[in-house]
Protein backbone atom coordinates (compact mmCIF):
# COMPACT_ATOMS: atom_id res chain seq x y z
CA UNK A 1 0.00 0.00 0.00
CA UNK A 2 1.31 3.44 -1.02
CA UNK A 3 1.73 6.01 1.47
CA UNK A 4 -0.92 7.89 -0.67
CA UNK A 5 -3.20 5.80 0.22
CA UNK A 6 -2.28 5.16 3.85
CA UNK A 7 -3.24 9.22 4.38
CA UNK A 8 -6.63 8.70 2.42
CA UNK A 9 -7.36 5.72 4.68
CA UNK A 10 -6.23 7.86 7.97
CA UNK A 11 -8.22 10.71 6.52
CA UNK A 12 -11.91 8.77 5.67
CA UNK A 13 -11.26 7.15 9.03
CA UNK A 14 -10.63 10.70 10.75
CA UNK A 15 -14.28 11.55 9.17
CA UNK A 16 -15.85 8.95 10.52
CA UNK A 17 -14.65 9.12 13.86
CA UNK A 18 -15.07 13.08 13.72
CA UNK A 19 -19.03 12.35 12.34
CA UNK A 20 -19.60 9.61 15.63
CA UNK A 21 -18.42 12.10 17.98
CA UNK A 22 -20.58 15.03 17.23
CA UNK A 23 -23.47 12.69 16.44
CA UNK A 24 -23.03 11.71 19.33
CA UNK A 25 -22.91 14.75 21.99
CA UNK A 26 -25.98 15.81 19.45
CA UNK A 27 -27.76 12.63 20.30
CA UNK A 28 -27.42 13.10 23.62
CA UNK A 29 -28.69 16.32 24.19
CA UNK A 30 -30.72 17.05 21.04
CA UNK A 31 -33.61 15.41 20.10
CA UNK A 32 -31.82 14.34 16.80
CA UNK A 33 -33.21 11.34 15.56
CA UNK A 34 -35.37 11.30 18.25
CA UNK A 35 -38.28 13.52 16.83
CA UNK A 36 -41.29 10.94 18.13
CA UNK A 37 -40.26 10.80 21.25
CA UNK A 38 -40.19 14.81 22.13
CA UNK A 39 -42.76 14.28 24.98
CA UNK A 40 -41.18 11.50 26.97
CA UNK A 41 -39.50 13.65 29.45
CA UNK A 42 -42.57 16.31 30.29
CA UNK A 43 -45.50 13.27 30.25
CA UNK A 44 -44.62 12.92 34.19
CA UNK A 45 -46.10 16.71 35.00
CA UNK A 46 -49.43 16.24 36.93
CA UNK A 47 -52.16 17.95 34.97
CA UNK A 48 -55.91 19.45 34.80
CA UNK A 49 -58.83 18.43 32.77
CA UNK A 50 -57.83 20.32 29.83
CA UNK A 51 -54.60 18.75 29.56
CA UNK A 52 -52.22 22.05 31.45
CA UNK A 53 -49.84 21.51 33.77
CA UNK A 54 -50.75 21.87 37.17
CA UNK A 55 -49.51 25.30 38.09
CA UNK A 56 -49.23 26.34 34.48
CA UNK A 57 -52.44 27.53 33.82
CA UNK A 58 -53.61 31.09 32.80
CA UNK A 59 -53.72 34.02 35.87
CA UNK A 60 -55.95 36.35 36.25
CA UNK A 61 -56.59 38.71 39.26
CA UNK A 62 -59.21 41.49 38.98
CA UNK A 63 -58.81 44.85 40.36
CA UNK A 64 -58.88 48.59 39.51
CA UNK A 65 -59.08 49.77 36.27
CA UNK A 66 -55.44 49.98 35.71
CA UNK A 67 -54.19 46.81 34.29
CA UNK A 68 -51.23 44.83 33.61
CA UNK A 69 -50.65 42.02 31.13
CA UNK A 70 -47.60 39.70 31.81
CA UNK A 71 -45.99 37.58 29.02
CA UNK A 72 -44.10 34.59 29.84
CA UNK A 73 -41.51 33.26 27.66
CA UNK A 74 -40.71 30.41 25.54
CA UNK A 75 -40.82 26.99 26.55
CA UNK A 76 -42.30 28.81 29.83
CA UNK A 77 -45.78 29.41 31.30
CA UNK A 78 -47.46 31.45 33.68
CA UNK A 79 -45.77 29.81 36.49
CA UNK A 80 -42.50 32.09 36.55
CA UNK A 81 -45.35 35.03 37.60
CA UNK A 82 -46.76 32.91 40.44
CA UNK A 83 -45.17 34.87 43.00
CA UNK A 84 -44.97 38.08 41.71
CA UNK A 85 -48.26 38.35 40.33
CA UNK A 86 -49.81 38.49 43.40
CA UNK A 87 -47.49 41.00 44.90
CA UNK A 88 -48.32 43.56 42.68
CA UNK A 89 -51.93 42.51 43.14
CA UNK A 90 -51.73 43.16 46.77
CA UNK A 91 -49.22 46.68 46.60
CA UNK A 92 -51.56 48.29 43.82
CA UNK A 93 -54.65 46.56 43.19
CA UNK A 94 -54.43 46.50 39.31
CA UNK A 95 -55.56 43.74 37.43
CA UNK A 96 -53.05 41.22 36.27
CA UNK A 97 -53.20 38.79 33.70
CA UNK A 98 -50.90 36.41 32.28
CA UNK A 99 -52.34 34.60 29.35
CA UNK A 100 -50.80 31.16 28.70
CA UNK A 101 -49.51 31.48 25.21
CA UNK A 102 -50.60 28.64 22.40
CA UNK A 103 -48.25 25.54 22.77
CA UNK A 104 -47.10 26.36 26.34
CA UNK A 105 -48.01 24.13 29.41
CA UNK A 106 -49.14 21.33 27.77
CA UNK A 107 -46.71 18.90 25.77
CA UNK A 108 -43.30 19.68 23.73
CA UNK A 109 -45.30 18.21 20.45
CA UNK A 110 -47.86 21.05 20.87
CA UNK A 111 -45.02 23.93 20.60
CA UNK A 112 -43.15 22.18 17.95
CA UNK A 113 -46.42 23.21 15.47
CA UNK A 114 -47.14 26.42 17.10
CA UNK A 115 -45.73 29.85 15.35
CA UNK A 116 -45.10 33.40 16.05
CA UNK A 117 -48.43 34.67 14.50
CA UNK A 118 -49.71 32.23 17.22
CA UNK A 119 -48.16 33.78 19.70
CA UNK A 120 -48.67 37.50 18.63
CA UNK A 121 -52.27 36.82 18.16
CA UNK A 122 -52.87 35.22 21.80
CA UNK A 123 -50.82 38.56 23.17
CA UNK A 124 -52.94 40.99 21.55
CA UNK A 125 -56.08 39.24 21.77
CA UNK A 126 -55.13 39.30 25.74
CA UNK A 127 -54.73 42.74 25.31
CA UNK A 128 -57.58 43.22 23.96
CA UNK A 129 -59.58 41.32 26.45
CA UNK A 130 -58.43 43.93 28.99
CA UNK A 131 -59.64 47.04 26.91
CA UNK A 132 -62.77 47.52 27.96
CA UNK A 133 -62.16 47.37 31.29
CA UNK A 134 -58.97 48.98 31.89
CA UNK A 135 -58.37 52.47 31.46
CA UNK A 136 -54.48 51.91 31.77
CA UNK A 137 -52.79 48.85 30.65
CA UNK A 138 -49.41 48.45 30.79
CA UNK A 139 -47.49 45.62 29.75
CA UNK A 140 -44.24 43.24 30.69
CA UNK A 141 -42.66 40.40 28.96
CA UNK A 142 -40.04 38.13 30.02
CA UNK A 143 -37.59 36.29 27.57
CA UNK A 144 -39.66 36.22 24.25
CA UNK A 145 -42.50 37.71 25.88
CA UNK A 146 -40.58 40.76 26.10
CA UNK A 147 -40.34 40.50 22.11
CA UNK A 148 -43.89 39.69 21.81
CA UNK A 149 -44.71 43.00 24.24
CA UNK A 150 -42.25 44.98 21.76
CA UNK A 151 -44.58 43.63 18.99
CA UNK A 152 -47.80 44.86 20.49
CA UNK A 153 -46.43 48.08 21.62
CA UNK A 154 -46.43 48.66 17.30
CA UNK A 155 -49.96 47.64 17.62
CA UNK A 156 -51.57 48.89 21.03
CA UNK A 157 -51.19 51.76 23.24
CA UNK A 158 -49.61 50.99 26.22
CA UNK A 159 -48.86 53.15 29.05
CA UNK A 160 -45.41 51.61 31.26
CA UNK A 161 -43.53 48.62 29.22
CA UNK A 162 -41.19 46.71 30.85
CA UNK A 163 -39.06 44.04 29.00
CA UNK A 164 -37.59 41.29 31.57
CA UNK A 165 -34.64 39.84 29.45
CA UNK A 166 -36.12 40.22 26.25
CA UNK A 167 -35.02 37.32 23.53
CA UNK A 168 -34.26 37.80 20.04
CA UNK A 169 -31.09 35.92 20.31
CA UNK A 170 -28.92 33.34 22.16
CA UNK A 171 -26.38 34.22 24.46
CA UNK A 172 -23.34 32.57 22.62
CA UNK A 173 -23.57 33.11 18.48
CA UNK A 174 -23.17 29.19 18.08
CA UNK A 175 -25.77 28.61 19.82
CA UNK A 176 -28.25 31.06 17.46
CA UNK A 177 -26.66 29.48 14.52
CA UNK A 178 -27.56 26.29 15.34
CA UNK A 179 -31.39 27.55 16.15
CA UNK A 180 -31.35 29.11 12.55
CA UNK A 181 -29.74 26.49 11.07
CA UNK A 182 -30.27 22.73 12.60
CA UNK A 183 -33.81 23.75 14.16
CA UNK A 184 -35.40 21.57 12.10
CA UNK A 185 -33.08 18.76 12.29
CA UNK A 186 -31.79 18.67 15.79
CA UNK A 187 -35.83 19.31 16.99
CA UNK A 188 -35.27 19.89 20.65
CA UNK A 189 -32.59 20.02 23.54
CA UNK A 190 -32.75 18.64 26.53
CA UNK A 191 -32.35 20.47 29.53
CA UNK A 192 -30.38 19.47 32.15
CA UNK A 193 -32.34 22.00 34.69
CA UNK A 194 -35.97 23.19 34.14
CA UNK A 195 -35.08 26.82 34.03
CA UNK A 196 -32.19 29.09 34.11
CA UNK A 197 -32.49 30.11 37.77
CA UNK A 198 -30.28 30.27 40.20
CA UNK A 199 -32.61 30.09 43.41
CA UNK A 200 -32.88 26.23 43.81
CA UNK A 201 -36.26 26.56 45.66
CA UNK A 202 -37.79 28.18 43.91
CA UNK A 203 -36.68 26.84 40.22
CA UNK A 204 -39.05 24.25 41.90
CA UNK A 205 -41.94 25.89 41.81
CA UNK A 206 -41.34 26.74 38.01
CA UNK A 207 -43.37 24.55 35.43
CA UNK A 208 -42.07 24.31 31.69
CA UNK A 209 -40.78 21.77 29.39
CA UNK A 210 -37.92 19.50 30.21
CA UNK A 211 -37.24 19.35 26.11
CA UNK A 212 -37.60 22.82 24.60
CA UNK A 213 -38.57 22.17 20.71
CA UNK A 214 -36.11 24.32 18.19
CA UNK A 215 -38.64 24.17 15.06
CA UNK A 216 -40.41 27.19 16.27
CA UNK A 217 -37.48 29.77 17.00
CA UNK A 218 -35.94 28.64 13.65
CA UNK A 219 -39.28 29.77 11.51
CA UNK A 220 -39.81 32.73 13.79
CA UNK A 221 -35.87 33.98 12.77
CA UNK A 222 -37.12 36.74 10.77
CA UNK A 223 -39.93 37.79 13.13
CA UNK A 224 -37.07 38.26 15.33
CA UNK A 225 -35.19 40.06 13.62
CA UNK A 226 -37.53 42.48 12.75
CA UNK A 227 -38.49 43.07 15.96
CA UNK A 228 -35.10 43.56 17.04
CA UNK A 229 -34.52 46.17 15.16
CA UNK A 230 -38.05 48.22 15.97
CA UNK A 231 -38.50 51.21 18.63
CA UNK A 232 -40.81 50.28 21.75
CA UNK A 233 -43.43 52.56 22.21
CA UNK A 234 -44.97 53.79 25.55
CA UNK A 235 -44.94 55.95 27.70
CA UNK A 236 -42.62 54.62 30.05
CA UNK A 237 -39.92 52.16 29.47
CA UNK A 238 -38.77 49.95 31.50
CA UNK A 239 -36.04 47.33 31.04
CA UNK A 240 -34.63 44.54 33.56
CA UNK A 241 -31.59 42.82 32.87
CA UNK A 242 -29.63 39.70 34.70
CA UNK A 243 -25.86 40.18 34.98
CA UNK A 244 -25.68 36.77 34.56
CA UNK A 245 -27.97 35.83 31.91
CA UNK A 246 -26.53 31.96 30.71
CA UNK A 247 -29.61 32.38 28.07
CA UNK A 248 -30.03 36.04 25.92
CA UNK A 249 -27.55 38.01 24.42
CA UNK A 250 -28.24 41.45 27.12
CA UNK A 251 -26.67 43.55 24.25
CA UNK A 252 -30.43 43.36 22.93
CA UNK A 253 -32.00 44.92 25.59
CA UNK A 254 -29.41 47.56 26.39
CA UNK A 255 -30.14 48.42 22.55
CA UNK A 256 -33.52 48.67 23.18
CA UNK A 257 -33.53 50.84 25.70
CA UNK A 258 -31.40 53.89 24.25
CA UNK A 259 -33.18 53.49 21.10
CA UNK A 260 -36.26 54.69 23.07
CA UNK A 261 -35.92 58.84 23.75
CA UNK A 262 -38.93 58.93 26.24
CA UNK A 263 -38.92 58.48 30.08
CA UNK A 264 -37.04 55.49 31.22
CA UNK A 265 -35.32 53.12 33.73
CA UNK A 266 -32.64 49.87 33.40
CA UNK A 267 -32.51 47.90 36.18
CA UNK A 268 -29.35 45.37 36.41
CA UNK A 269 -29.95 42.15 38.72
CA UNK A 270 -26.78 41.01 39.92
CA UNK A 271 -27.70 37.37 41.06
CA UNK A 272 -30.49 36.69 38.51
CA UNK A 273 -30.28 34.44 35.66
CA UNK A 274 -32.65 34.16 32.71
CA UNK A 275 -35.98 33.60 34.56
CA UNK A 276 -35.68 36.79 36.76
CA UNK A 277 -39.07 36.58 37.82
CA UNK A 278 -39.05 33.66 39.72
CA UNK A 279 -35.24 34.23 41.02
CA UNK A 280 -33.23 35.34 44.34
CA UNK A 281 -35.28 37.73 45.61
CA UNK A 282 -37.40 38.11 42.64
CA UNK A 283 -39.12 41.58 44.85
CA UNK A 284 -36.65 43.47 42.90
CA UNK A 285 -38.76 43.19 39.77
CA UNK A 286 -42.02 43.21 41.67
CA UNK A 287 -40.59 46.45 43.15
CA UNK A 288 -39.78 48.03 39.95
CA UNK A 289 -42.77 47.30 38.05
CA UNK A 290 -44.84 48.30 41.16
CA UNK A 291 -43.23 51.61 40.92
CA UNK A 292 -44.20 52.21 37.07
CA UNK A 293 -48.08 50.24 37.58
Amino acid sequence: MSALQKTGQLLILSILVSFFIVTGYFTERTGLWQETIIDTRDTSWKRNADGVMTGAESILLNGTRTCLLLIHGYGSTPAEFQLGAPLLHNSTNATILVPLLPGHGTLPSDLQTTTWNDWNTAVVSSYDSLNSSCDTINVAGSSLGGTLAVQLSQERPIHTLALIAPYTKAKKQLDQTLINTFGGVLHYVKKTKIAAINNETTRQLHRAYWNLPLKPLQQAREQLRTVEQLTPRAQLFIVILAEHDNVINNNVGETYYERFKGKKALQWLPLYDHVASLDYDQTTVVETLEKNT
